[in-house]
């Protein structure tokens, strides 16, 4: 599918080109755009990790600044339609204002939290840019009343995406159901999640844990036998879901999730998801047919057994719970392309 207007779109995209951010910039691509890039952190004088711990702590008020000077002066004469801005923490208001005084159109895609108090001070700036976007995008749980509050004139409320590049011909060769493992759980440590895995293996469960910080929980002498590797990522990460039966998907309580994109990821891997059940999630997939939905850390023990026992219908879930997320269509090219036509006829682009 490629998108066409009466002439080429031109985008500057300001964010990485990697993980999910670099997935959208292929989207864009696929899509027909013509797609200048500008990563706010290699405009820093300092390595990344240094970068994010003033971002967190003090809201890198002096560094963005100085980000947005050196980026200002490489744009002096690159040439755009529309401005995207992902994340917008290293993108300060008066380097929004610039942006909108040279480009007309300036948009900020935000699939993280940016309204919530878990990150500290590292959304410091975006809080302060969001009246001077044309258009915010931001997750279907973020509190409706608060990007307005913050003077924000115009939201885009959205649910993850997955990339059709990435999760679908990515997992083309998958291992055969006698191949897979029982069950696996891929994510970071948090204090909550430690007691929710050492409730699994009570069970009597086999379960596989990838992720950084593992090390820190308290039974981590009990855990670390069922710690296989650290964070994954690309085609690593889609493969290792992809040799699980069952995959765990925790949404983080602390940013009220309802879903995340491992609610996508895992049935497009066709491996079953096995997730907290809510409200997004229902309208997701259908429970016990598509997808398994729990409660609490014991129902979703007793599930997991239950399933394992019962291979035919881990096969046949799976299979059911990939065919849904494929027709959900959550994916990077329907989305994009369509919030581009969008913002198009309203600013009457020709």
């Amino acid at each position: 599918m490629r998108f066409e207007t009466v002439k080429k779109i031109r985008l500057l995209y300001i964010g990485s080109n990697n993980g999910t951010s670099g997935q959208r910039i292929a989207a864009f691509r696929r899509l027909g755009i013509e797609v200048t890039v500008r990563d706010p952190v290699s405009f820093s004088p300092i390595s990344e990790k240094l970068l994010y711990k003033c971002l967190f702590e003090f809201g890198g008020i002096l560094i963005v600044n100085f980000i947005a000077l050196k980026m200002t002066r490489s744009l002096k004469t690159t040439e755009a339609d529309i401005v995207w801005i992902n994340a917008g923490d290293l993108v300060s208001l008066n380097f929004v204002r610039w942006l909108k005084s040279k480009y007309g159109l300036v948009v900020n895609y935000n699939n993280d939290l940016p309204f919530g108090n878990r990150d500290k001070r590292r959304w410091y700036h975006y809080k302060r840019s969001a009246r001077a976007y044309d258009c915010l995008m931001v997750r279907s749980n973020t509190d409706p009343s608060l990007p307005f509050k913050y003077g924000t004139s115009y939201v885009v409320f959205m649910l993850m995406l997955a990339d059709e590049v990435e999760h679908v011909c990515g997992v083309q060769f998958l291992p055969t159901f006698e191949q897979k493992e029982d069950i696996v759980f891929i994510g970071t440590w948090f204090k909550e999640r430690g007691s929710f895995i050492e409730t699994l293996i009570n069970y009597g469960l086999n379960i596989a844990i990838y992720g950084d910080r593992w090390e820190k929980c308290e039974n981590w002498e009990r855990l670390k036998k069922y710690h296989k590797g650290r964070a994954l990522s690309g085609k690593k990460y889609i493969e290792t879901l992809a040799s699980y039966k069952i995959c765990i998907g925790l949404v983080s309580e602390e940013n009220n999730d309802l879903h995340t994109r491992r609610s996508i990821e895992i049935p497009l891997a066709k491996s079953v998801l096995c997730t907290k059940r809510t409200y997004e999630h229902e309208l997701m997939y259908s429970e016990n047919e598509e997808a398994i939905f729990w409660e609490s850390p014991e129902e979703c023990a007793r599930k997991c057994a239950e399933l394992l026992s019962e291979p035919l219908k881990i096969k046949v879930m799976s299979e059911a719970g990939h065919a849904r997320a494929i027709r959900n269509n959550l994916f990077n090219e329907p989305f994009l392309s369509g919030v581009l036509s969008h913002l198009i006829n309203r600013g009457n682009y020709q």
